[in-house]
């Protein structure tokens, strides 16, 4: 970036301001160009047009140390004469999973190349013209915990859109956002996407009557946080007025955390039960309750009788019903390092004391008068729009079904189509929702045209899954949608945010007249993969695992490896390194890995170990995943043949296991008051000394000790070694020779924990922890749990039981629980593989899993690459791999392993006990062929080309074919 360019914005009393959204326009002449190009970035998000086209968005994640710019280039869309570049610019102003915020910015350098070799360099300055983003209303709740605000545009109010010279914020290097470098991983794509099916219109319940807060954001304005032992205790009050006696419900957020307790008129009421009420005035208190989590907003919905009016407990007249009881004394700020098992009391019991003397104002104060004595200079009397924020997702949450449309919508199969015809939507006497099907999961931004009366609210919100008795399983804690507020005439929208699911949900509100809607799509958004044949077999089944798999992974790869790509779209450590492996041999991708794992090494800056989720506002550590991404640092290693990388990952790698070594007991066992997770299941884990993490650690030093190796680091290769060793006989002491397993934890005080699980046994396995003559226990352990021992409860997990399983010799095994696990995934039309198993502890009543697509869980493609292909990498840089397939009853399997050094592909085929296996590997790469015990009773016939092996490992017939001529020869031995 050039050191003249400046980070702008419009002019702001302060540049830290929640959801804030600029346009900036710069038009200029070009006068014969040949070339040209952009560099921009902005806190927090942007989107360019250049001349009216669309081009991208950013930027790519990245710590604010360590920033990102875009370069794009735009030749092609630059004219010989007058041209526009408008930039969209929004600052979050609030904490999520994916980047820190430091302040509103935008950043560009437009450089235009001329025929005669000149250069115009065009720099964000104050000659931009800039523009409140007004259409974008600003009191929104986030999305959710892990991301941004929610998406409002109201067309209605692009008539105040005003543009004025930019503000001057600072020069390019000398803003909070330091070492600005260029974006390290591909462009997403932007690809367009029909609907595949209309399912249904319907007449729907107009919403209750809801007052949404954000109440970390109304205590602590400007706080940039996004951790859950931030508690902001508050009450409300209004003045429930009854034109008649009738029934009135008040109801909480339908997310699953905080709620209110409220009373009437000193009367304690039940959570969701109607209360009926007398003609007259009725004063109404409720405090929050179970706020002290990562959600920052809180719900109220009042339901029943319509015959009232609501009114401002200390200003009848005020326009704000409600009043606020801000009761900061109960208020603190803290972080999530110190995890909750292990964190009280908080904050000297402030959070107690607020739930006591809460219950105690409710049932004492009964009168308005009441509340003014009690609540004389505490009470506040706020604006509306600052008290509460505008939640549309509570009204798509709380539709209840009314009436069935569907043959009453004129061509509701025009948004199939991308032509010029329209679906015509016409009033009746309520919102009407239509659902549309994508035919399968996918991520990215959605668009329409349409054509109606000024103030029609157009409601857009996308799920996973509907179960086939029509119930829809809603995104829990996630406002997976947006709200568009239409102009008078046409409009045109395409939405900011990218977005998952399935089947999507259009609901139109307000319309007094008809409204044609068209061209509904959806725009995907996914890192370009190298697309291949994976694997396919003679087993459809196995093929459309593939495929689901696949497209999974697809779904979860935006600039880094996500979870998912609807309800977090965040960087976890732990998930990368599963992803990551089956990224490389699948889609070749190193570029997203190596940003992942760069990412999470720059958090050893913040921590002491590598952090859980990165970048974020949540400051958190998860020992499992900062052992497994000192894991994944070896495999990329091993994968690529990086060393210059390798070097600079190493000393996160080394300060990662020191700091771990600092937190080892007396005991010579790794303590410590973290967050355990490893799996879904119910592993008794709410200790400090928790065995799957000591056995992580152990796999951590296995690669740290590969690691110092290479880079011929012998005094840490030693000390890893010794440290390796020393916590591998610590934790064999526990072995417990009665139930012939491990313990899941030790207590406080150093006690037993009386649960085991079956994750101690197949990691003890996978990282050579359990001593010989406990082996084939371990083994039983995972083949054949005892009733009492606890199960393998996601996908997620599984992924290092078949990494034991093939290391000890049971590919079948693995391979039929594959099949047992993601079979009922086919069976339920799934086109994307879950986030855990139906009986795992995530599934939610009716609903098989909460995610549906969940990246963690794609192990299938690699596993058939490994056990079905037989493919294994032997040399560092994939330098060389080893043949040896299992047959598995199958008679055909093909597929292609990506390579840095380009596609190595492999075939086999059986015909009775002939074998025929085939490949083509690229250049420089040396394959070798391995006879099992599965291919006894076969007399192979192997065909290569490219390179010829120097030997086989088994006595077989090799066909080779060399300069065009085909030969055979017979090798002993």
């Amino acid at each position: 970036m050039n050191e003249n360019s400046k980070w702008i914005w419009a002019e702001r009393d302060s540049f830290n301001t929640y959801n804030d959204t600029i346009i900036a326009i710069r038009r200029f002449r070009a006068d014969a160009p040949k070339t040209a190009q952009i560099k921009i970035t902005a806190d927090s998000c942007y989107r360019l047009f250049v001349n009216g086209v669309w081009v991208s968005g950013g930027p790519a994640r990245a710590w604010p140390e360590s920033y990102n710019y875009d370069v794009f280039d735009i030749a092609h869309l630059i004219q010989d004469g007058e041209n526009e570049v408008q930039v969209v610019a929004r600052y979050f102003g609030c904490g999520t999973f994916h980047a820190i915020v430091q302040q509103a910015g935008l950043l560009a350098q437009i450089e235009i190349g001329r025929r005669d070799g000149s250069l115009d360099v065009i720099c964000t300055d104050k000659t931009w013209l800039v523009s409140d983003g007004a259409p974008w209303v600003r009191n929104t709740p986030k999305i959710s915990i892990q991301m941004e605000p929610a998406e409002l545009y109201d067309a209605t109010r692009e008539s105040a859109l005003e543009f004025r010279n930019a503000v001057e914020i600072c020069r390019s290097f000398e803003g909070p956002w330091k070492k600005l470098k260029e974006r390290p991983v591909e462009y997403l794509t932007l690809q367009e996407r029909p609907f595949q099916r209309f399912v249904k219109a319907s007449r729907v319940s107009d919403p209750p009557l809801s007052f949404s807060l954000a109440h970390t954001r109304l205590m602590n304005p400007g706080l940039i946080e996004a951790n859950g032992r931030v508690f902001s205790p508050f009450g409300m009050a209004t003045v429930l007025v009854m034109h008649s006696a009738g029934e009135v419900s008040f109801e909480s957020s339908p997310f699953d955390r905080g709620y209110f307790k409220i009373a009437v008129d000193g009367k304690l009421l039940d959570e969701g039960r109607p209360i009926v009420l007398e003609e007259g005035p009725h004063f109404i208190l409720g405090f929050a309750r179970n706020i002290l989590n990562n959600d920052k907003t809180i719900s109220l919905s009042l339901s029943g009788s319509d015959r009232f009016v609501l009114q401002n407990p200390l200003a009848a007249d005020h326009a704000n019903p409600w009043t606020y009881l801000p009761l900061r004394k109960y208020a603190f700020v803290q972080d999530d390092m110190v995890w909750r098992w292990f964190a009280e009391p908080l904050s000297e019991g402030k959070d107690r004391a607020y739930e006591q003397d809460s219950d105690e104002l409710l049932a004492t104060i009964q009168r308005v008068e009441d509340f003014e004595e009690r609540f004389a200079g505490i009470a506040e009397n706020l604006p509306f729009d600052e008290m509460f924020v505008v939640d549309s997702y509570l009204d798509f949450f709380g539709r209840d079904e009314l009436e069935d449309l569907s043959g009453r919508i004129d061509a509701p199969e025009a948004l199939l189509r991308d032509d010029e015809s329209w679906t015509t939507v016409l009033p009746c006497g309520g919102p009407v929702e239509l659902i549309y099907d994508l035919g399968e999961q996918n991520c990215g931004y959605t668009g329409f045209d349409l054509a109606c009366d000024g103030g029609v609210v157009v409601d857009v919100f996308a799920v996973e899954y509907i179960h086939p008795n029509g119930m829809v399983q809603f995104t829990s804690n996630n406002r997976n949608g947006f709200r568009y507020v239409a102009r008078q005439g046409a409009n045109c929208y395409t939405s900011m945010k990218r977005r998952s699911g399935r089947y999507v949900f259009i609901t139109l509100r307000n319309a007094q007249n008809a409204v044609r809607i068209r061209n509904v799509k959806l725009i995907e958004s996914t890192y370009p993969v190298a697309e291949s044949c994976i694997f396919s077999c003679s087993d459809e089944r196995l093929n459309r695992i593939t495929e689901i798999s696949a497209r999974t992974l697809k779904l979860c790869m935006e600039d880094v490896y996500t979870d998912c790509p609807l309800y977090e779209q965040t960087l976890w450590v732990g998930d990368l390194r599963n992803e990551a492996l089956y990224g490389y041999y699948a889609f070749g991708a190193t570029d997203i890995a190596k940003n992942s794992l760069l990412l999470a090494a720059q958090s050893s800056s913040r921590y002491d170990m590598i952090g859980s989720q990165v970048p974020s506002c949540w400051d958190m550590i998860l020992p499992a995943w900062s052992f497994l991404w000192g894991i994944a640092a070896w495999e990329y290693f091993w994968y690529t043949g990086d060393q210059a990388f390798l070097e600079v990952l190493y000393p996160h790698v080394v300060k990662n296991i020191l700091s771990a070594e600092k937190l080892m007991t007396d005991q010579g066992l790794f303590s410590a008051p973290y967050w355990n997770l490893f799996d879904w299941a119910k592993i008794d884990q709410e200790h400090q000394t928790v065995f799957h993490n000591n056995m992580l650690l152990v796999g951590a030093l296995h690669a740290a000790i590969l690691c110092a190796k290479q880079l011929n680091d012998s005094e840490n290769e030693a000390r890893f070694r010794t440290l390796a060793q020393r916590l591998t006989d610590s934790i064999n002491q526990f072995w417990d020779e009665d139930r012939k397993t491990y313990p899941d934890s030790l207590d406080a005080k150093g006690r037993v924990s009386p649960s085991s699980s079956q994750h101690t046994s197949f990691l003890a396995l996978l990282y050579d922890v359990v001593e010989p003559e406990h082996v084939e226990d371990a083994l039983e352990n995972i083949l054949h749990p005892p009733d009492e021992m606890i199960r393998v409860g996601s996908p997620f997990a599984i992924m290092y039981l078949y990494e034991a399983l093939e290391k000890c010799g049971h590919p079948e095994c693995l391979m039929k629980s594959i099949m047992e696990a993601y079979g009922p995934m086919l069976d339920a039309g799934a086109t994307t593989v879950w986030e855990s198993y139906p009986q795992g502890s995530l599934a939610y009543d009716e609903f098989p899993t909460r995610s549906h697509c969940h990246g963690w869980s794609a192990s299938p493609m690699y596993f058939f690459q490994r056990i079905i292909l037989g493919v294994r990498q032997t040399g560092p840089g994939c330098v060389s791999f080893e043949i040896s397939p299992r047959l598995c009853g199958l008679s055909q399997a093909s597929g292609t392993i990506k390579t840095p050094q380009g596609d190595l592909e492999v075939s086999w085929a059986l015909d009775r006990d002939a074998l025929s296996v085939l490949w083509a590997a690229p250049p420089g790469v040396n394959v070798s062929f391995k006879k099992n015990g599965s291919l006894e009773s076969c007399r192979i016939t192997l065909s290569h080309g490219w390179r010829n092996n120097d030997e086989a490992e088994s006595d077989c017939v090799v066909e080779s074919v060399v300069a065009g001529q085909r030969f055979s020869r017979r090798i002993d031995g």
